[in-house]
């Protein structure tokens, strides 16, 4: 025979009393539809020529020349950087092929284990073509820019004299 102890008795009954709560509830409405997001452009327009633009990078800024010709970008041109040369050596080609691929910054995604230096070129190239840009695609980037900051951890070693140069 089993005998049941009374904390085992407690959490049965409470456990039978919530499922019987849950099972009289109302019926629930479907929350309401979020409004679809304002379509981006895909292939702009832009104007021919050749632009410049700057955008933070991980440790420093970075510059571009954007070259637009026959209404699309054309090329994108690395004009200055102070990355990593890992982090920049990862983010650099696939986050231009991205770009030149999509034709807008907004829809470049950026490249995983190189997240800060491939948004700041995108910030960069979102800059240089900033009045070309719809204003939608301009204040999402703009927006993105603005929260792309690294986060420092200060560990205990960084703080501890002994590991600082002398």
């Amino acid at each position: 025979m089993f005998i049941f102890r009374p904390a085992t008795c407690l959490l049965i009954l409470s456990t039978a009393a919530l499922l019987l709560t849950l099972g009289c509830g109302s019926e629930s409405k479907p929350a309401p539809k979020a409004a679809p997001a304002k379509p981006t452009q895909t292939t702009a327009a832009y104007k021919d020529g050749v632009y410049e633009g700057i955008g933070q990078g991980y440790t420093d800024k970075i510059k571009v020349k954007v070259t637009v010709k026959d209404k699309k970008i054309a090329a994108i041109d690395v004009v200055s950087q102070n990355e990593s040369p890992r982090a920049y050596g990862n983010a650099k080609d696939e986050t231009l092929q991205r770009l030149l691929k999509t034709q807008n910054p907004v829809k470049a995604d950026a490249v995983s284990g190189a997240t800060f230096t491939s948004n700041g070129i995108r910030y960069a190239v979102a800059d240089a073509l900033k009045d070309q840009l719809s204003p939608a695609d301009y204040n999402t980037i703009k927006a993105e820019a603005e929260t792309n900051e690294p986060l420092r951890v200060k560990t205990k070693a960084a703080n501890d004299k002994r590991h600082q140069k002398k």
